[in-house]
């Protein structure tokens, strides 16, 4: 009999222990938690698309403020902002496949957003290392 997954709503066998898709251990419909089962529709790619673009934030949003010759640290207000609005884009998608996003407040400390975003959807820490990455790159490179 086939099923869809509950966390990536992929179609895959009920026998399954693994889903073949997103590597999430499958469980019992008993055991399945009330945010599992509340999901309504995977994560599109250009949801993970904007995510990415949302992440590498510290590098693309410093080469323009870098080019302009500009010193002064006005323009990290800017980067905040833009940080702020694209996760909170994220936090309503999520919200709309039936995923209980971290709190509204995370959206302030990117890292710790990322973090929890990565527990509840079950995605890993990828987001949250590339951040760190390109922010730590941010400030050595620029």
């Amino acid at each position: 009999m086939q099923i869809q997954c509950p966390f990536c709503a992929e179609i895959i066998d009920s026998n399954d222990a693994f889903c073949r898709y997103c590597s999430n251990k499958l469980l019992s419909p008993e055991k399945t938690p009330s945010s599992v089962s509340r999901r309504t529709a995977p994560l599109t790619s250009g949801h993970k698309s904007l995510l990415w673009i949302a992440v590498l934030i510290p590098l693309w949003g410093e080469i323009p403020v870098r080019l302009l010759a500009q010193s002064d640290t006005s323009y990290v207000w800017l980067f905040f902002l833009l940080n702020v609005i694209f996760f909170s884009i994220d936090e309503k998608w999520l919200k709309k496949s039936g995923y209980e996003p971290p709190t509204s407040w995370w959206i302030l400390l990117i890292p710790v957003y990322l973090w929890k975003r990565g527990t509840v959807v079950g995605d890993g820490r990828g987001y949250f290392i590339v951040w760190w990455v390109a922010f730590v790159l941010s400030c050595l490179i620029f």
